[in-house]
């Protein structure tokens, strides 16, 4: 038992050790993020990873999408798409977005946004603000169309048909 202990004591302290990550609760979550009460900030990129908002100060999720794009001073190329809606059997409802650059999703860039009642109760997840782009692709439709056909290498395409 003993042994038991001390093995995830220490397992707690090395995660704990080399998490990335800050709380912020009260006040300090306030001037943060505005009307939140607790926020978990992501050490690496200076970005809440994790924000509870504070009861009478929720955001709708018609206006979230307008929210994320001014909290994360983002610039025009910047915006998030809907993925996703989930209701769950507490009656939360799940809103799961994706971060775009120029239209072109960002990858590892999911953002959820939890609401209850029809207010944002919760949003976690990761979100960039300094994003660096080479807008020029390197493979035009037809390209791709044609490298596609070959490896496939089917007799017939159902659009064929």
């Amino acid at each position: 038992m003993k042994k038991l202990l001390l093995s995830l004591l220490l397992i707690w302290t090395v995660s704990n050790s080399f998490s990335q990550k800050t709380e912020l609760s009260g006040k300090k979550a306030d001037a943060l993020v505005k009307g939140a009460e607790y926020v978990i900030l992501n050490k690496d990129f200076n970005l809440p990873f994790y924000i509870r908002f504070r009861e009478g100060n929720f955001i709708s999720p018609e206006n979230i999408t307008s929210w994320m794009k001014g909290f994360y001073k983002s610039d025009n190329h910047i915006g998030f798409i809907l993925l996703s809606t989930e209701k769950d059997q507490l009656g939360m409802t799940h809103y799961r977005y994706q971060q775009t650059y120029d239209n072109v999703p960002v990858e590892f860039a999911i953002y959820l946004v939890h609401a209850r009642n029809g207010n944002v109760v919760s949003v976690n997840g990761d979100a960039y603000s300094a994003i660096q782009q080479n807008s020029s692709y390197q493979l035009s439709e037809a390209e791709a169309l044609r490298n596609a056909l070959t490896n496939i290498g089917a007799q017939k395409y159902k659009w064929e048909i």
